[in-house]
């Protein structure tokens, strides 16, 4: 029999190693509970911009004039975007590329407007076309076909197929036809028409060309087209491809008039940019230092003169011009905060971007809207594993099994110590 010393000692030991094991299992998820997300980046389309010294640039890349079915000649709207104060304008019209403006008996240098060379390939599988979509083409004198009917929208002699001119922009591929190489800019057309007069697109039909395409080739699609305004549709587009690819690759957003009847004064896309060349416009589209714009409303639209962003916040300066009602932060098409700011310790659960839009009063097609490109949050893989507060599951119960190893090892020493003769006597 032990000697109530000897059992008491026994009992400690007991008690001892017990009290740790369960002690163990609470502290592991205590201990992580606690440890936060720090290790993430805020990437902005806007850094760099120098806010005091860069040119607003009020640009036009979707455009038509009776070079396809526009109603206006191409002197018409030239003098028409001068007039409502532009700074550059694409005419794109259907299949082939309205330039240079010589050709059409103006000379450039007269006009304070830079001018973009453009197109609008017209795929949609109607008649001989392949499917695909509407693609506004800049930067590029290439044309999609041998030439148009004149007027409409229809074309004539050799065409080529949606992906081989997409090829063709890239960079990819010789154009069959000229023999030449291109590189030039592209993005999707009003994804809303689409869906309206065909089968649809989902975002995921986007998604396969922005990701077999290089950003700086395919940049994005309209989320403003004035063919049917600020569009749901082509917001929840935007929005899905925002997500889908997070950190990895940029998708940007465009407001355009779509201009067929002396109305190119009703969307725009803003590009902010250090000089008013053409070479800066285009450096600029591609690394998204633009905002798209709708002007329905009563008044001008808002300016944002200013984006600030520290470790904590983004925050919006603004020039009141037209009046606005709201500010929307918005990320997978929800609006998760409003206000001139945003703060990053609201960052929601598995969020990995952000965009604001600014709202005047009215709806989709009376408001005046100015929107941003996405702030990307991301750190590590380039992504947000897991909620700043929250540590990952995985990270939680590893951090408990190692608690619990330990407390087997200190059971094991403590039972080995306790066996031991000479401590228990």
């Amino acid at each position: 029999m032990f000697s109530n010393k000897v059992l008491g000692k026994r009992r400690f030991l007991l008690f001892s190693a017990v009290f740790f094991v369960i002690f163990s299992f609470l502290l592991g998820p205590a201990a992580v509970e606690g440890v936060t997300n720090e290790n993430y980046e805020v990437r902005s389309p806007y850094e760099g911009v120098n806010w005091d010294n860069y040119e607003y640039l009020k640009s036009s890349f979707h455009s038509h004039t009776i070079q396809s079915d526009g109603n206006a000649t191409v002197e018409e709207s030239v003098r028409g975007h001068e007039e409502d104060n532009f700074d550059v304008l694409a005419i794109t019209d259907h299949w082939v590329c309205t330039y240079p403006w010589e050709d059409y008996g103006l000379d450039p240098d007269q006009f304070d407007i830079i001018a973009v060379p453009g197109s609008e390939p017209t795929y949609d599988g109607n008649l001989f076309r392949s499917e695909g979509s509407h693609m506004p083409t800049l930067f590029t004198e290439a044309q999609s076909a041998e030439s148009n009917w004149g007027s409409g929208a229809e074309p004539r002699g050799w065409v080529l197929e949606f992906e081989e001119f997409l090829d063709v922009i890239g960079g990819r591929e010789i154009h069959p036809e000229t023999g030449e190489t291109y590189n030039g800019i592209q993005f999707f057309a009003h994804p809303e028409w689409h869906k309206q007069s065909y089968e649809g697109k989902d975002w995921d039909w986007y998604y396969q060309y922005f990701d077999e395409y290089n950003e700086n080739h395919l940049v994005g699609l309209e989320v403003i087209n004035s063919g049917n305004n600020y569009s749901e549709y082509n917001a929840d587009i935007f929005d899905k491809n925002l997500r889908k690819f997070g950190w990895d690759r940029e998708v940007y957003g465009f407001a355009v008039s779509d201009e067929h009847e002396w109305d190119w004064n009703t969307a725009w896309t803003t590009v902010l940019a250090p000089e008013k060349t053409s070479e800066a416009v285009r450096h600029s589209m591609t690394e998204g230092r633009m905002f798209f714009v709708q002007n329905l409303g009563e008044g001008k639209p808002p300016k944002v003169s200013k984006i600030n962003m520290d470790n904590e916040e983004i925050e919006l300066e603004i020039e009141n011009r037209g009046g606005y009602e709201e500010i929307r932060w918005i990320f997978d098409g929800k609006i998760v905060k409003t206000g001139s700011s945003f703060y990053f310790e609201d960052i929601e659960e598995d969020q990995n971007y952000v965009r604001f839009e600014i709202w005047g009063e009215g709806g989709e097609d009376s408001a005046n809207v100015v929107g941003s490109q996405a702030f990307y949050f991301g750190g590590g893989d380039n992504s947000l594993d897991f909620p700043k507060d929250e540590p990952p599951q995985e990270l939680l119960w590893t951090s408990v099994g190692i608690f619990m190893i330990m407390a087997v090892a200190f059971l094991a020493a403590v039972l080995f110590v306790g066996l031991r003769k000479d401590w228990l006597d």
